[in-house]
């Protein structure tokens, strides 16, 4: 599955966030910076301030219409942010709502065949591993050693997590 231009336009944001952020290591700052870069000043006008209730980790928001392919566009930040952002252990959460979304969202990123699936062996080079809670409170597929040779996707919901 390819990108639509305007998934690769949210793509490019996302990625000159996490490039700002990897400058000024601080989320709030490279908010303020990003938004003023494009015109908006965060205060006024209507511009919500930074919160960081994250403990200075950076979070990004993106706002994309029904079908527009959220979960797609999702799963090739990873990939962007891994490049921008300065670390060499790639470990991601993928939060879900419900449990019944859980369920297909594992089953998506561990099926090879899965466009998902694929789009993530393709950016690292097939060194993926897609944990549940269970695999990561066992240690499965997790350890020091793997973190820093392959993506390490978490997928848990919010009441797991």
């Amino acid at each position: 599955m390819e990108l639509k231009q305007y998934q690769k336009d949210v793509l490019k944001e996302v990625g000159r966030f996490a490039h700002t952020y990897a400058l000024t290591g601080n989320a709030a700052t490279a908010y303020d910076d990003f938004m003023n870069a494009i015109g908006l000043t965060p205060g006024k006008g209507g511009v919500a301030r930074y919160s960081d209730d994250l403990g200075g980790a950076p979070k990004v928001c993106v706002k994309v219409p029904t079908g527009g392919g959220k979960t797609f566009i999702g799963a090739c930040a990873i990939d962007v942010l891994s490049e921008a952002l300065p670390s060499h252990d790639d470990v991601v959460v993928w939060l879900v709502p419900r449990r019944e979304i859980l369920a297909q969202t594992l089953r998506n990123f561990r099926d090879p065949g899965h466009f998902l699936r694929m789009r993530l062996d393709r950016d690292f080079a097939g060194r993926v591993e897609v944990l549940d809670k269970e695999d990561g409170l066992r240690g499965r597929g997790f350890s020091a050693a793997t973190v820093g040779d392959q993506l390490t996707l978490f997928v848990l919901s919010y009441d797991s997590f």
